[in-house]
């Protein structure tokens, strides 16, 4: 009867493996409560690295693609040495005896794509993927995102959000109460995933937020810093600056940088520093506000024709060398934060360069030709990657390594791969770490003399 009963049982799990999908659980990391790179579509946790192995453009999804097995556009884990590097701020990634990476899939969801976001809180694994349900039309709208959260162990996958529009922005707050902050059909969100909490709430819904900015890095923060229109009753033209409290939602006009006629464009913001724009007639003068001191500069003015772009706070070392990086024209400029004349700024490259981010001194871009860092202090450029077939929308740091995705000659399908370039390295030395399909390798052709 007993081994009746046993076989009945293992009869039950066979079945639930082949044909409901039942995953055997993974190993739960050690340590998992040390997180490195939080954000991106790269993350470490304890022992593992957490990572999207392939990029899939949403563009390019049909029907089905985002649906069950999506081959090598999933989320893959690796495991990291952590006894020669038990606390490093990078991944040193563990391979087995025969000199190779030991994959372990997660889960079949891509992660990787225009807006990719992955975070560890505990021991879930938060990330969006492009939409996976249809409108009233039963039409997918893979423009738009579906956060979930799953075990690092890849069992308990959740559905939490699915945004209302195209562009929508998460962001992971830092320090112990941990929230996810999502700015959604100009509207705010946030979810306290420092106590595993799923359920979705309004932080602004009654006033209309039309453009906020996040921090690059996650940041310990009280308030968030938006722009509100003018309503017909207030008179003037323009728009209004307010910031929110996360943790009471209390809204509060910033009455001094506000004034009749003006409109306020925000472009960073970065430990505590708020760098926006004021536009009068055609002229846009850019100020920064440190809030934890309530002080307010002027920095450098500029009109329509030629915009600045993809301005980013520069923290080095040494607090006089403390910059901003932005691209004016197309090129890639830096200007201190003493100064007050954009005839102080100097430009870096002369290529057409695309800022990705700033660390310890460096900024770190791209053009057509790879991938770039220089720095603020001495100005000395150095190549880190040569692969000229790369997503420039998305870049990952982990201290040491800068994460993209790409394609070399090698490859012959039209999937782009993660790579990771090391920084640490006087010469150029990028390589391949996720889980390349069979077919999508060239077959190495051997020519004989006749």
């Amino acid at each position: 009867m007993k081994k009746t009963f046993l076989a009945t049982i293992m009869l039950l799990l066979f079945v639930c493996l082949i044909f409901t999908g039942c995953a055997p659980r993974l190993e739960m990391p050690t340590d998992y409560s040390n997180v490195v790179s939080n954000g991106g579509f790269v993350v470490g946790s304890g022992n593992y690295m957490f990572f999207g192995n392939a990029y899939k453009n949403y563009s390019s999804l049909q029907d089905g693609d985002n649906d069950g097995n999506v081959n090598q556009y999933s989320i893959n884990r690796l495991q990291l040495d952590r006894q020669t590097h038990p606390r490093s701020s990078w991944f040193k990634i563990q391979k087995n005896e025969d000199g190779e990476f030991d994959y372990e899939k997660v889960v079949d969801k891509i992660s990787a794509y225009e807006t990719a976001n992955m975070f560890v809180v505990n021991e879930y694994l938060y990330f969006t993927t492009p939409n996976i349900h249809k409108n009233n039309k039963n039409e997918h709208e893979y423009e738009l995102s579906t956060l979930f959260r799953i075990r690092l162990d890849g069992t308990g996958l959740k559905e939490l959000y699915t945004t209302e529009v195209k562009g929508a922005k998460i962001y992971l707050t830092g320090g112990e109460n941990q929230m996810l902050i999502i700015f959604d059909d100009n509207k705010l969100k946030t979810i306290n995933v420092s106590n595993n909490e799923t359920r979705v709430k309004n932080l602004v819904s009654d006033t209309k937020v039309v453009n906020i900015v996040f921090p690059k890095n996650q940041e310990d923060i009280s308030y968030l810093y938006f722009t509100t229109d003018r309503t017909s009753a207030q008179a003037f033209s323009g728009n209004l600056l307010y910031k929110v409290s996360i943790k009471t939602g209390e809204l509060s006009q910033i009455e001094n940088l506000n004034s009749s006629n003006q409109t306020i464009s925000l472009l960073a913001y970065d430990n505590g520093i708020l760098f926006y724009s004021k536009k009068v007639g055609n002229e846009n003068i850019v100020y920064s506000t440190d809030f934890s001191t309530s002080n307010s500069k002027r920095h450098l003015s500029y009109d329509d024709d030629n915009a600045i772009s993809s301005l980013i706070y520069v923290s080095c070392e040494d607090a006089n060398n403390n910059c901003f990086a932005f691209i004016y024209n197309k090129k890639l400029y830096i200007q201190l934060m003493t100064s007050e004349n954009i005839s102080q700024a100097k430009k870096l490259s002369d290529k057409s360069a695309k800022i990705q981010f700033a660390k310890d001194g460096y900024i770190y871009y791209s053009d057509d030709d790879g991938i770039y860092r220089i720095s603020a202090k001495d100005k000395i450029e150095t190549q880190i990657s040569n692969i000229t077939e790369f997503i420039s929308d998305l870049m990952d740091f982990d201290g040491k390594y800068v994460y993209f995705y790409g394609k070399e000659k090698n490859v012959t399908s039209d999937t782009y791969y993660l790579y990771r370039a090391d920084t640490y390295l006087d010469e150029i030395r990028v390589e391949c770490i996720a889980d390349i399909l069979d077919e999508d390798v060239a077959t190495e052709v051997v020519e004989t003399e006749e």
